[in-house]
């Protein structure tokens, strides 16, 4: 694969499985605005819709600049079980008669309710369509991303979105609380030095007796 995301560890309190949510945002809220041409932004909204009925109702997505306030990001996100590879492995345990420590693994994501305290869990993901070096989506036809969202550092979050009824009870706007966060930013290919030294033709240096 030429993108591979491997994230391991364990929840300070009991996580609902329906309220965590990974996906990538823009630190820029108006930057899909400005680098969208008018039949671009129909286009990705297009591809949008389609993905969300391969997946159903829970992708969320935005191109930015919306909210109370005009400062949502730009993002698309889903739930955690959904997107990723999950395996659980139980907190090593002393067993006094046989002296050692026992755990298991297996992976659950239809049987998980809530991500609890006990457990270690991994959370991984692997795609053949997103290379990171050249900035590029492979599939399902090779295109730069700067030409979505231009030069604008591109967060890998998980968050636990909080529910309505949540709000209301605390008597605080909806928001998430974010628990992982990976700002990638692209900054140009290095230039190709090692090409040009092996396009190069070879030389045989003169030497002198001593």
């Amino acid at each position: 694969p030429t993108f591979y995301f491997h994230l391991e560890g364990r929840f300070k309190r009991p996580v609902s499985k329906e309220s965590l949510f990974v996906g990538a945002e823009l630190a820029d809220p108006h930057v899909m605005k400005t680098t969208l041409s008018p039949l671009t932004r129909r286009f990705a909204a297009l591809l949008l819709r389609l993905l969300s009925i391969n997946i159903g109702p829970s992708m969320l997505y935005s191109f930015g600049g919306g909210g109370e306030n005009g400062k949502e990001l730009p993002h698309i996100a889903f739930p955690i079980h959904a997107a990723l590879r999950i395996q659980k492995q139980n907190v090593a345990e002393w067993n006094a008669e046989t002296n050692h420590k026992q755990s298991s693994t297996n992976e659950h994501q239809d049987s998980l309710e809530t991500y609890d305290t006990r457990e270690t869990y991994s959370f991984s993901y692997n795609a053949q369509s997103i290379d990171l070096v050249t900035w590029r989506v492979l599939l399902p036809f090779e295109m730069h991303v700067s030409r979505f969202w231009g030069t604008s550092p591109l967060r890998l979050v998980i968050y636990e979105k909080q529910t309505q009824k949540s709000a209301l009870e605390q008597k605080s706007p909806q928001k998430n609380n974010y628990l992982f966060e990976l700002q990638l930013e692209h900054l140009g290919m290095p230039e190709q030095e090692h090409d040009a030294i092996s396009k190069s033709q070879p030389r045989l240096l003169s030497t002198s007796p001593m």
